[in-house]
């Protein structure tokens, strides 16, 4: 387990949407980023911090977790708390190292003899506030898919009070941007066989991952080993809404889309309206900005596991456009603009049109833009990541490959390839 087993970004606590540090203020653990606006905030100075005072709230928060951590009793009786690997607004998780005294009462006990090694686990402490069916879900689909097929096991649950401690493999791994750049194609091949492995394996269990991305699947080049971790916005397919935002449908307005500064989209079924006697709409819209699908976007209540597929699909992207992040929208509309410079305005509107959406364009939308291509029109995928992979680190990309990618990333969910037919795709077998 690693850092990636929390969110590494803060993530609001109303949809699981990562978002800036804010609300893990109010839930009483927060990140080192938000930690670190609490103190400043507080010495009435708006001044910017130095790193070293960055680096000293960071230390400051993670000694504090550390402790926390230490005054559960069953914790300290068979964990040393090493470090913090990861923390987010739902979890902080931590190094620990099994304690010898505690391993060898366990082996004695057993009457089997010592390796002489040091064993490692990943503590995720769930925060105070999380809601219980929350963290109920995240160890129910943790204990049904049992560590198998590249998904992280769970070894032990532990409650005290009103803290809860998922117990987990440690995995020692390297960070996505280490090595983003320097696979090859059969290497970036293998990565993706292994994360539509674990996703067969997740998705034949009727569970939805739903926070698909480079951080929550680790790899160690060296071993040639991988792990999909951080089950804490999955969900179990056909229940939709479990995490979502109460909307109100309401007729439109045009919304500004900040993409190439000239764009606007009105997105139909947004706005709360006081004419508007419909009842309210419940849609799930957690995940990862920039690895969320159109449907989740568009808040589609019946969404299926076909929403992992395109998150996969934008790591994909990653890897042979060498840009990671790819989407890089801060709102939902922005991400739709994004979606729609990119695939085409009307291929994006008749696939919300297949989940009961209606996206309206205005006329400036339809003028070309700086590539002298109209909006309406998609992008050619192969050239826009050949265009933007670095010309010293050029990569050979077969139409195979690309072919894989179209189809990890086509806008209506209900023609996107499930897990179990992407691994039989030429990309994934040969």
């Amino acid at each position: 387990m690693s850092a990636a087993g929390a969110s590494t970004a803060a993530v609001d606590d109303t949809d699981g949407v990562t978002d800036g540090a804010g609300p893990a203020e109010e839930s009483g653990v927060v990140s080192p980023i938000a930690y670190q606006r609490k103190r400043s905030s507080t010495g009435g100075s708006n001044r910017k911090r130095s790193k070293s005072e960055a680096a000293q709230a960071s230390k400051e928060f993670e000694d504090e977790q550390k402790e926390e951590l230490r005054q559960i009793p069953e914790i300290a009786e068979q964990y040393d708390v090493m470090e913090v690997i990861g923390s987010g607004t739902f979890s902080t998780v931590f190094k620990v190292r099994i304690n010898r005294a505690y391993q060898a009462r366990e082996r004695k006990k057993k009457k089997k003899p010592g390796d002489g090694k040091m064993h490692f686990r990943a503590l995720k402490r769930i925060v105070f506030g999380c809601h219980p069916k929350r963290i109920e879900r995240e160890i129910e689909c943790l204990k049904r898919l049992e560590g198998k097929h590249h998904v992280v096991p769970i070894t032990q649950v532990v409650r005290q009070k009103d803290s809860v401690v998922l117990v987990l493999k440690y995995f020692e791994h390297e960070p996505f941007q280490d090595y983003k750049d320097d696979l090859d194609l059969r290497q970036i091949a293998e990565y993706m066989q292994a994360l539509f492995d674990a996703l067969a394996h997740v998705h034949s269990h009727g569970i939805i991952h739903r926070d698909v991305k480079p951080t929550n699947f680790l790899y160690h080049r060296r071993h040639g080993k991988f792990l999909l971790v951080d089950f804490g916005l999955a969900q179990m397919a056909g229940k939709g809404g479990d995490d979502g935002a109460v909307l109100k449908p309401a007729k439109y307005r045009a919304l500004s889309s900040g993409v190439r500064g000239r764009h606007t989209l009105g997105v139909r079924g947004y706005l709360s309206s006081r004419e508007d006697k419909r009842r309210e709409l419940i849609a799930a819209r957690a995940g990862t900005r920039g690895f969320r699908a159109p449907e989740v976007l568009f808040k589609c209540v019946n969404q299926s596991p076909a929403i992992d597929i395109w998150s996969a699909g934008v790591i994909l992207l990653s890897f042979l456009s060498g840009r990671s992040p790819f989407f890089l929208s801060n709102t939902d509309t922005d991400a739709i603009v994004e979606l729609a410079r990119t695939f085409g305005a009307k291929q994006l509107q008749e696939a919300a049109r297949t989940f009961g959406k209606e996206m309206l364009i205005g006329r400036g939308c339809l003028k070309p833009g700086k590539d002298d291509r109209p909006f309406e029109e998609p992008m050619d995928l192969r050239k826009v990541c050949e265009g933007l992979r670095p010309a010293d680190n050029p990569l050979d990309v077969d139409e195979v490959a690309y072919g894989f990618l179209r189809d990890c990333l086509t806008l209506d969910p209900m023609k996107r390839c499930s897990a179990q037919a992407a691994l039989q795709h030429p990309f994934l077998v040969s």
